[in-house]
């Protein structure tokens, strides 16, 4: 990024991100993770969380795990401990930026596994056997609509998939249905954290919760619906399995990497539908369904999915 752009940029207010690729990355210990994972085992149990297909997640080597993802990402919390108890494999997390923004930030994130989401920090640890968690559409999938449910908000974010490709490790969709019923978002803030972190990107959710309507507050004093979480791990991309020249050369073709993150988000979307529909919650899924035609005016339609066919 050039100077002049880097100036012509929106600056936060009072909050400082320089340096925050830096963040020291550390081992995390296997019985120490074991200990913090009771800690979310609780947090598993209020949301009856289950995790399905753990057969095919990798037991060894790098893995990269992409997911759909709930505000405030309590999902998260419901999920790792699941896979740790399933698997045994010790997933580190790859954070938005202003999670490590403030000296306690960078304390409390790095303590559950959560590292800056930079592609050299995604790098090391790939190609150090370690498994990454990544949510491709960060705060836009988080804090969409509550009537935009079991959909993924991915846009033309491709980190994730350069990220992949660069280390050869397999990408291992995991999809999540029942997290957008724990905070219900009905709409978002677009005064307060534009001036404090400089971006729409960061407009706090208004959402419904077991405390009533919640906002600027975030997740302070607000508990989440005790909906049941179900997680499926799905067939993972092998990208382990290309050879260097293949991934190379889909790194180097924009359009090429562009119509394999189309092909990625689609798969994953159908997956998401069929674990939707084997795991219906009528009322919600109604009053949903209600809420988008009467938004959109009754002339939006979501397509039906398509079958699929990956790449070979």
């Amino acid at each position: 990024m050039s100077d002049e752009t880097a100036r012509a940029r929106p600056k936060a207010r009072g909050i400082d991100f320089e340096g925050w690729r830096g963040v020291e990355v550390r081992p995390l210990d296997p019985e120490a993770y074991a200990r913090l994972a009771r800690w979310f085992r609780p947090i598993s149990r209020y949301f009856r969380a289950r995790l399905l297909r753990a057969d095919r997640f990798p037991r060894e080597g790098g893995a990269l795990i992409v997911g759909n993802h709930a505000t405030w990402g309590v999902d998260s919390f419901a999920l790792l401990p699941l896979l740790f108890d399933e698997t045994g494999r010790i997933p580190y997390g790859l954070g938005e930026k202003h999670l490590f923004a403030t000296p306690l930030g960078r304390r409390l994130v790095a303590a559950v596994g959560g590292v800056p989401g930079a592609p050299e920090n995604a790098h090391a640890l790939l190609t150090g056997g370690e498994v990454c968690v990544c949510y491709p559409g960060a705060e836009r999938d988080s804090f969409k609509r509550w009537w935009q449910r079991h959909t993924i908000h991915w846009g033309s974010r491709m980190g994730y998939l350069r990220s992949a490709l660069r280390a050869g490790v397999p990408l291992v969709p995991v999809v999540g249905v029942g997290i957008d019923d724990a905070f219900p978002v009905l709409g978002q803030d677009r005064v307060v954290a534009r001036r404090l972190l400089g971006s729409k990107r960061y407009d706090l959710p208004l959402f419904l919760s077991m405390t009533g309507l919640a906002g600027l507050t975030g997740p302070l004093f607000a508990v989440p619906f005790p909906v049941p979480f179900v997680f499926e791990v799905g067939e993972p991309w092998r990208f382990d399995e290309w050879s260097e020249e293949r991934r190379e050369a889909c790194l180097a073709d924009p359009a090429a990497l562009a119509a394999l993150h189309a092909e990625v988000a689609a798969a994953f979307q159908a997956q998401l539908d069929d674990l939707v529909r084997r795991n219906a919650t009528p009322v919600r899924d109604t009053l949903a369904r209600a809420a988008r035609r009467w938004i959109d005016g009754g002339t939006s339609r979501r397509p039906a999915p398509q079958p699929i066919r990956r790449s070979p």
